[in-house]
């Protein structure tokens, strides 16, 4: 099952909340990803904290994109997990 949300903050601890609560639409929808939501929330974290402080006029942007597969029929043998986290600043809209 797969995944992808986008969050925006105003700070990197809003930036981080944001993402934190679109993982937790992920969960409810697709429970099986509760395996791997601390994993991914430790690298947005980390990406996140690995900005620049912002400027006046900028914000916090983190697309999150996830993957697992597994052989099983309960969705807990996993064979494949997969995560792509990109965090920029950008103009606030």
């Amino acid at each position: 099952m797969s995944y992808s949300f986008t969050a925006r903050g105003a700070t990197k601890d809003a930036a981080k909340a944001a993402a934190a609560a679109e993982f937790d639409q992920v969960v409810v929808s697709q429970p099986t990803h509760q395996a791997d939501k601390d994993a991914a929330l430790a690298a947005t974290n980390a990406y996140v904290d690995l900005l620049t402080d912002l400027e006046d006029g900028k914000e916090i942007v983190v697309s999150v994109n996830g993957y697992l597969s597994w052989t099983d029929f309960d969705g807990k043998a996993f064979v494949t997990s997969s995560l792509s986290v990109t965090a920029s600043i950008t103009e606030k809209l």
